[in-house]
């Protein structure tokens, strides 16, 4: 596989456009202490292009991969935990996702 100086697949076909009511994640975590300034909880989201080496979580490159939740739904979980200093996007490729 050829890939660009970013690491995305040379000729990759674009994100698929979702609707912007939904998300598709592989999980979340609150209490993190390692992914930000803070106490903070972290969202990994599902479907990325890049195919960076040493990707931590490969089993959430496919754009179907976790689970679909409305971001109505993520905001309320996210917007209901105690003490928290922000919320961390990770991947998958968060960029990917409207």
């Amino acid at each position: 596989m050829n890939l660009d100086s970013t690491f995305l697949p040379v000729g990759h076909a674009a994100a698929p456009v979702g609707d912007v009511r939904w998300l598709q994640i592989g999980g979340y975590q609150h209490a993190s202490w390692v992914a930000g300034p803070g106490k903070r909880s972290v969202v990994w989201v599902a479907g990325c292009h890049r195919r960076c080496p040493g990707c931590i979580k490969p089993e959430w490159l496919d754009f179907t991969a976790g689970q679909r939740v409305s971001v109505g739904y993520l905001a309320d979980v996210l917007n209901a935990v105690e003490g928290s200093a922000g919320v961390s996007f990770s991947g998958g490729e968060p960029f990917e996702q409207a």
